[in-house]
């Protein structure tokens, strides 16, 4: 099986959105909006101020596989950490190595660039990526993820966009 890593290209787009969609319903029985998806998936493709898409490309350069990275700037570290999201291996590619080509590729990217840790977050019922993160070397974390979407933002169950800090 040959299987090269590389950059996502705007071309990439239509497929890593069906990417996301389908990740969504396997593993959090979610709909999402495709035009959401598809909006979300471009800009990430254009702007690497925002992250990247690594995808995993066959020997017939048919996607099999992504994941995202997305940036945090951390002031104890003085450095970055790099969270990884979205990642999707096509079923008939599962327990291939796909995923630890991934990985690899972005343990090369962040010791080039000085990353100080790498973060991920999974839906808390899914055992199976569990296991998987766990083999590859990750660790729980003291760290909970929590998340806000009410009034004062714009996503799902969000108000107007104004936000304002109080304090």
């Amino acid at each position: 099986m040959s299987i090269h890593i590389r950059y996502a290209e705007p071309m990439d787009a239509p497929v890593l959105g069906g990417f996301q969609l389908r990740m969504a319903d396997e593993t959090e029985d979610t709909q999402l909006i495709e035009e959401t998806v598809l909006e979300g998936v471009s800009q990430l493709i254009r702007d690497r101020h925002k992250g990247f898409y690594l995808v995993a490309e066959n020997g017939s350069q048919e996607l099999v596989g992504c994941l995202i990275i997305t940036y945090e700037w951390s002031d104890w570290r003085n450095g970055w950490i790099w969270w990884i999201g979205s990642l999707f291996v096509e079923k008939a590619y599962r327990n291939q190595g796909v995923f630890r080509l991934l990985l690899n590729r972005v343990l090369e990217l962040g010791r080039d660039r000085g990353v100080k840790a790498l973060r991920l977050y999974m839906d808390k019922d899914n055992e199976r990526a569990r296991r998987a993160y766990l083999k590859s070397g990750f660790t729980a974390s003291h760290y909970e993820v929590l998340e806000y979407e009410g009034p004062g933002l714009s996503g799902p169950g969000g108000g107007s966009g104004a936000f304002t800090l109080k304090g």
